[in-house]
């Protein structure tokens, strides 16, 4: 690698590597904002919904104390709060379901980009090792390719500060959850008509044994287990799926355990493997797990 070729390749590298990281920071800047006005919004729902349930079992006085303790500090955010608890009888919890359908979509959008935008960052560091090993490689180094190489090392160490920055997260099933609080049900067709049906055989077979009235564990046994939604459309299968991801990633213990599950499922036939990764987040070594040991049935 001449001179010339090393002043281009380094200018090259530069200018993506710098836009990437550019744009990786306003869409999570983007992201984060718009996430938190989705997650406020969710918020000011499930209040609005809490303090009419208990509009229903408190004296006005009492109801009223309870409003204006709520309302301390949220007043300027909360018109929706106030309006419905002193010009309504109740509220739906259907209402906040409705909204977490509405911006599902936009969410997924949201962390899809995301993840395209990781992935760039990371081929990146793959593009930066390689000039890196090539520059090093040279016998002899001047002025010139140890700038470039001081160049490159802030490159990466850029590149994987940014890599450290996280898109928010929504725990949607906690919110659809709020349906069965205590010992809430709701009616067969008011569960039925959130979803988008799966019109197989099997599936309405499955919504045909359903009962009349749905708790919580028959509600996730539909979605999640049973997958009675359209396979195109299982946007409440797909909530619930996510947050379980979400709560994996956070929890070593329940990433533990739900390995262990996979493995008893399938006996151990299942090959599990582990990558190590190096400085530039690029994978060198993929080793197979060793299969637990099992005691044989007679």
């Amino acid at each position: 690698m001449n001179a010339i070729q090393l002043r281009n390749d380094l200018l090259t590298i530069q200018s993506k590597i710098r836009d990437d990281i550019t744009s990786f920071h306003h869409h999570v800047f983007y992201g984060n904002k718009t996430i938190l006005t989705w997650e406020e919004t969710i918020y000011e729902k499930m209040m609005t919904y809490l303090l009419m349930m208990n509009k229903k079992e408190m004296s006005p006085e009492g109801f009223k104390e309870l409003l204006e303790q709520t309302m301390q500090g949220r007043e300027q955010k909360w018109h929706m709060v106030r309006y419905y608890a002193e010009n309504a009888d109740s509220y739906s919890i259907f209402n906040v379901i409705v909204y977490l359908k509405r911006i599902w979509s936009q969410y997924k959008k949201l962390h899809r980009q995301f993840k395209r935008l990781r992935a760039k960052l990371i081929d990146d560091l793959g593009e930066l090792k390689t000039l890196i090993e090539c520059i090093k490689a040279k016998p002899k180094k001047n002025k010139r390719t140890m700038q470039a190489l001081e160049t490159l090392y802030d490159l990466h160490y850029q590149t994987l500060e940014a890599l450290t920055i996280e898109l928010g997260t929504i725990d949607f099933r906690k919110y659809l959850e709020y349906m069965f609080i205590g010992d809430a049900t709701i009616s067969k067709n008011e569960f039925l008509s959130l979803l988008n049906l799966d019109r197989s055989k099997r599936s309405q077979e499955t919504i045909r044994n359903l009962p009349e009235r749905i708790d919580r564990d028959t509600f996730l046994d539909a979605v999640f287990v049973d997958k009675i939604e359209d396979e195109w459309n299982d946007t409440f299968g797909e909530m619930i799926f996510d947050s379980v991801m979400i709560a994996k990633d956070r929890d070593p213990e329940l990433r533990k355990r739900m390995l262990d599950k996979i493995d008893e499922i399938f006996e151990g036939k299942l090959p599990m493997y582990k990558a190590t990764y190096d400085e530039y987040l690029q994978p060198v070594k993929l080793e197979r797990m060793k299969p637990k040991l099992r005691l044989v049935k007679k």
